[in-house]
């Protein structure tokens, strides 16, 4: 179903309906028009789901455990607002009808609700400088877990510091080599992810780069020269951001470690998996047992095919590519945190 179908109704919702039309634009990439049969369960008691869901057809019965049940249907005053705000969730949500619902990213409409309250910044702002439509680069990067983890006011700043830079087809990013000291969004266009050997110094393809990818964090997470260079492949608009604004908004935050007592007893009740992140040479030498060895450049190549039922342990020598390490985990969904010191630690 089209949003565009429920446009009156949703003009009616609270607070959706009080956003200015510009920031609503940039809202509509996270919001989705949800059926229901009858007898279906929109969310449970308990759980997070990160949504927020409005009654726009239909009838629902809202209840906790220790509550008596509450009917809410269409039109009333209680579907103008968000069901069950909270999460977790105190109350389960039970169709009694049929029922068409509004849901809405929490994450998203948190830092959309924002830039509204603000007064001072929307996503105009960035799209001023930069030509870029709403909603397309930004929404696509919100949907990735190192962001979904950033509170609002973070994600306010984010798109403060985020300086737009032109590239044409031909142009270098970053080289492999160079000092790692700035972080970068594609915002439109493509680029391609280079490795050089000593049996092709013409740089191998290893990854392709579009709208919404990010780059440039492994180097400044691990403190060692870019391990690939980045070649435009198609005039792109690419967003930097420095090295001091990737720690205080982006890395902090998603900082996690932990102990080697505390992951050598997940390890050995199989609920979680060591990842050794150093060279192969490194880890003939001295490794952790049952360890995978899967080099920075392997992890992301190879994470897709990584099992994320596990946590996992990323470990090296002193811990600053352990860093790295979980981060390209939790991008990419899986739960993972670095091992506090790494090896050094456990001597």
């Amino acid at each position: 179903m089209d949003i565009a179908q429920f446009e009156s109704q949703i003009s009616r919702l609270t607070p959706v309906g009080t956003l200015s039309k510009k920031n609503l634009v940039a809202l509509q990439d996270s919001m989705k028009i949800m059926q229901f049969a009858k007898g279906e369960k929109i969310f449970i008691e308990g759980h997070e789901d990160k949504s927020h869901y409005y009654l726009l057809e239909g009838s629902i019965s809202i209840r906790s455990r220790m509550s008596v049940p509450k009917l809410i249907e269409a039109e009333s005053p209680e579907a103008q607002r968000p069901l069950d705000h909270f999460q977790p969730r105190k109350n389960t949500a039970t169709t009694k009808s049929d029922c068409i619902l509004l849901q809405i990213d929490s994450q998203s409409f948190e830092m959309v609700l924002s830039w509204e309250q603000s007064g001072d910044y929307d996503v105009t702002e960035i799209n001023a400088k930069t030509d870029i439509p709403s909603g397309d680069w930004m929404g696509r990067m919100l949907k990735n877990p190192i962001f979904q983890n950033l509170p609002a006011k973070q994600l306010q700043l984010l798109f403060r510091r985020l300086k737009a830079e032109r590239y044409h087809q031909g142009d270098q990013v970053v080289a492999q080599g160079d000092a790692g000291d700035d972080f970068f969004i594609v915002a439109s266009g493509r680029a391609s992810v280079m490795r050089n050997t000593p049996r092709t110094p013409q740089g191998t393809p290893v990854a392709q780069l579009t709208s919404g990818d990010t780059f440039g964090e492994d180097s400044i997470l691990s403190g060692e020269p870019r391990n690939a260079s980045v070649q435009i492949l198609e005039d792109a608009k690419i967003m930097r951001l420095s090295q001091e604004d990737f720690s205080e908004i982006i890395q902090h935050p998603n900082s996690d470690s932990v102990d080697f007592m505390e992951a050598a007893d997940l390890v050995s009740r199989n609920k979680a998996k060591w990842i050794d992140v150093r060279q192969p040479g490194e880890f003939s030498e001295h490794h952790l047992d049952n360890s995978i060895n899967l080099p920075l450049l392997f992890l992301r190549l190879k994470v897709t095919q990584l099992d994320p039922a596990y946590h996992y342990i990323i470990y090296c020598n002193d811990g600053k590519k352990s860093d790295a390490g979980a981060y390209l985990m939790k991008k990419h969904g899986f739960y993972a945190r670095a091992l506090k010191g790494g090896l050094d630690a456990t001597d």
